[in-house]
């Protein structure tokens, strides 16, 4: 059995539980009040939170995590009482509570959002030893295979998925790094992918694909599965290229190379580049991923949140590059563009 640190993050809901009373459905094997994470509550609180999101974003690239699990729901005589929207992180070293406190206020400064929306009581977070409990195992067991797109099926590794007529199935286990395909950008971001590396390829069969910030390499796998000869994936996070290059190597993605890097390592130009990453990022960094993609290339950019779409626009439009489309899922933007 695994040992764990559970860090504890009240976040503030706007979800009424009698109007989500129909998917509170969990069985308690125990008369009474009890407390239980309720998965279905976790997709109904999917659009409600985007400093969740940041959150989680940022113990990942801290911390090994071994799960995450959001929500309690209390229940009385069975039925469904309180839900209380909390985050519960699970880690296999001790945390520093102060040191997370202080990065997590940076965090939404950095991207200037108010922490005060989003975090019910920064003074409220806490963490506490737990015993003789498989945290890893229970995370895995809320995440299902499921369609990112109509012919696109992501399956968790240890799972097990039928494939249905011409479906394309991606095997990921993300271990430490960002790429679950259950978040909205991954999602906006493997759309447009779909969209356009098809017709392209028909073009130039030796078109040149780029994932900056690959994470678990789930982009890079999704455009080899769809016809792509030529995919780097880079990441400046070192811990991350080994889960990156597991995935590859469960997917059989031999036309894929996961590097190190950053963007300014890159020789070369590319048809099409992708990166999802946070806006403050892109804004950073666009004018030298420009530099990078070929004469009628496409440039897929997300993980903008909409309320900083503008600033992404305006960065756009400064370095003389033309949108092609704009999309949106939840609070989430994705914006294609080319010269």
């Amino acid at each position: 059995m695994k040992k764990a640190y559970e860090v504890f993050i009240p976040l503030k809901s706007t979800i009424d539980i009698h109007e989500h009373a129909c998917v509170l459905s969990s069985n308690p094997k125990e008369k009474g009040d009890v407390f239980i994470e309720d998965e279905n509550m976790c997709f109904a609180l999917e659009a409600h939170n985007i400093g969740k999101e940041l959150i989680v974003d940022w113990f990942y690239s801290h911390y090994n995590v071994l799960g995450v699990v959001e929500g309690e729901v209390l229940f009385s005589r069975l039925k469904p009482k309180e839900f209380k929207n909390v985050l519960k992180i699970y880690l296999d070293v001790e945390p520093d509570i102060s040191f997370i406190k202080s990065e997590i206020i940076n965090l939404f400064f950095d991207v200037n959002i108010d922490i005060n929306l989003y975090i019910e009581d920064i003074e409220s977070i806490s963490y506490r030893f737990i015993e003789n409990e498989d945290w890893s195992k229970k995370w895995k067991e809320y995440w299902k295979p499921f369609n990112i797109t109509s012919n696109i099926v992501i399956c968790p590794l240890w799972e097990k998925y039928n494939k249905k007529g011409n479906e394309i199935v991606i095997k990921i286990d993300p271990s430490n790094a960002f790429g679950t395909g259950t978040h909205a950008t991954t999602a906006l971001c493997v759309k447009k992918i779909e969209q356009y590396l098809p017709g392209m390829l028909k073009m130039n069969p030796n078109l040149k694909f780029l994932d900056l910030g690959t994470g678990s390499g789930i982009l890079s796998i999704v455009a080899s599965a769809l016809g792509c000869n030529n995919i780097l994936g880079v990441d400046i996070d070192p811990d991350v290229i080994e889960t990156a290059k597991n995935n590859v190597k469960t997917n059989s993605s031999k036309n894929v190379v996961i590097k190190h890097g950053t963007a300014s390592n890159i020789v070369g130009k590319y048809d099409i580049i992708v990166a999802n990453i946070l806006h403050n990022i892109i804004i950073n960094e666009l004018n030298i991923w420009k530099q990078l993609l070929k004469k009628d290339g496409i440039m897929i950019l997300s993980g903008i949140l909409d309320e900083k779409k503008e600033l992404v626009v305006e960065k756009i439009k400064e370095e003389n590059l033309n949108i092609v489309s704009i999309e949106q899922k939840n609070e989430w933007v994705c914006i294609c563009i080319k010269e």
